[in-house]
């Protein structure tokens, strides 16, 4: 199995450290990176952080309510940005607003998942981006 790098971009703690804890626990070969909001996650992709790197391949789990850049500030920086414009993004966030829904599929978003719904999930959810590896 390729080795997936990711890139959650959370500005809560709790959230982050779950996730990470799920996948310690499940054994998956992933790296993860952590960035707590949008400007810090675009100065990683961007490769212009001065302390933390990214390697592809990656993909951006990502929150939408965080300070200094939003969800989907960074979203639309991305996809503006020729040479980050593909970079695959699901979102993980407590919003279930139909609005926010609408604007990430917009946006070009893999997956919308409801962090309340992700504990139950949270086995589908790295399903999913063990088999996101596999198609690399």
């Amino acid at each position: 199995m390729n080795k997936l790098n990711i890139l959650i971009v959370d500005d809560d703690d709790v959230a982050s450290e779950a996730f990470l804890r799920g996948v310690r626990y499940a054994k998956l070969p992933f790296t993860v990176v952590e960035a707590e909001d949008g400007l810090e996650a675009y100065a990683i992709v961007k490769g212009v952080h001065p302390e933390k790197i990214i390697k592809e391949p990656f993909i951006v789990l990502l929150d939408i309510n965080m300070p200094r850049m939003s969800g989907f500030e960074f979203l639309k920086v991305l996809r503006h940005d020729e040479k980050l414009c593909a970079i695959p993004v699901m979102i993980l966030t407590t919003s279930d607003s139909a609005s926010d829904k609408e604007q990430a599929a917009e946006l070009g978003v893999m997956r919308y998942w409801i962090k309340g719904d992700v504990g139950p999930r949270f086995e589908h959810l790295l399903k999913e981006l063990t088999s996101h590896t596999k198609m690399m």
